[in-house]
């Protein structure tokens, strides 16, 4: 049986959702707070507004445990995705490449893999942590090719790297 490796968000994106998360919290604290005091002298429309808004920042907040709650494992022929609330498998038979895909939060910079298809479509981007990206890299080259792209995000140019 093949070993099985589980990789985590990085913790650029991890702080960011704790930040979501305590930011969130407090805003609908201080909501809930304003309302009930308020009450009695809040129109109807500014109760209807105000519960609206705190379903979206409760929504901020949901997502915020989402992204905390993020891992991926390179099991076999698979690829198992495991979020909040579901979990997604990849099937490696699928893929006929990777990529790494690196940008900037802000000041922190967030990695990515790639996985393509035969005809370089994408089939999955996975968030991962920069100190296991050699470690998923080195596995991934067994078994895939490369992908590089020479375009930009609008025009991207997808071409995996021939082997010299």
């Amino acid at each position: 049986m093949a070993e099985k490796l589980v990789f985590r968000t990085g913790w650029p994106k991890r702080l960011l959702s704790w930040f979501i998360i305590l930011a969130g919290s407090a805003a609908l604290i201080a909501l809930v707070e304003t309302m009930v005091r308020h009450w009695a002298t809040l129109p109807a429309a500014e109760i209807w507004s105000g519960l609206a808004i705190g379903l979206v920042i409760l929504g901020f907040v949901i997502g915020g445990f989402a992204i905390q709650d993020f891992s991926w494992t390179l099991d076999g022929d698979v690829i198992r995705m495991n979020r909040l609330y579901r979990e997604r498998t990849i099937d490696l038979r699928q893929v006929e490449g990777f990529g790494r895909t690196v940008f900037v939060l802000g000041v922190f910079p967030v990695a990515h893999i790639d996985l393509y298809d035969g005809r370089l479509q994408q089939v999955a981007r996975i968030p991962i942590d920069f100190r296991d990206l050699p470690v998923a890299e080195r596995r991934l080259a067994i078994r895939f090719r490369q992908v590089v792209d020479d375009g930009s995000a609008a025009f991207p140019r997808r071409r995996f790297v021939e082997d010299e």
